[in-house]
């Protein structure tokens, strides 16, 4: 299962009241990739992704933050100067394991992100769910080389300009950083 993603910080609006938020780009898949399950409403689907339907499902801290704990679903909320619709209330799922929150972003179909918020033609991320642990490698090589042939990288001597995290090198980076942390 592969989730691709387009991301950046924007200001969303409600009446009065602005705040900078993540905007996030993606596909139906994404849900299940991270695990993210529904107070309210529904998650974004296919016909969303194929109509660029200006619908969103809000983090927990969008809830919070601009509307101040009532349920917002149906409501309308400014993402930059582009009128969304919510359609999903995330449940609050609080810090990950490297100190970020899932809580505070909006999560839109990615062609009305990549068209109308973010104004790119690009990927920031993709989330990629492999079927079991020993298949991880396999998945981590099968994505290198894909994502390789499609930048046209064939030539020797190439720097890849991406990066592939799995969840051992995030734990092992968040134990540097631990130890770090500890001699201080």
């Amino acid at each position: 299962r592969a989730a691709p993603v387009a991301d950046g910080g924007r200001t969303l609006k409600v009446g009065r009241i602005a705040q900078a938020f993540t905007v996030l780009g993606t596909t139906p898949e994404f849900q299940e990739t991270k695990k993210f399950n529904l107070v309210a409403g529904r998650f974004i689907d296919q016909d969303d992704i194929d109509n660029r339907r200006r619908v969103a499902v809000v983090g927990a801290n969008v809830v919070s933050d601009l509307y101040f704990g009532e349920w917002p679903l149906g409501e309308r909320l400014q993402v930059g100067s582009v009128p969304f619709t919510i359609i999903g209330i995330l449940k609050r799922k609080g810090l990950n394991p490297d100190g970020t929150s899932d809580d505070g972003q909006i999560i839109v179909p990615v062609t009305t992100a990549q068209r109308r918020v973010l104004n790119t033609d690009y990927l920031s991320r993709i989330f990629v769910q492999a079927v079991s642990q020993p298949a991880i490698e396999l998945v981590n090589k099968d994505v290198t080389a894909l994502l390789r042939d499609e930048h046209g990288y064939d030539r020797p001597n190439f720097t890849d300009d991406f990066e592939i995290q799995d969840q051992d090198s995030l734990l092992a980076t968040q134990n540097e950083m631990k130890g770090s942390f500890g001699e201080l």
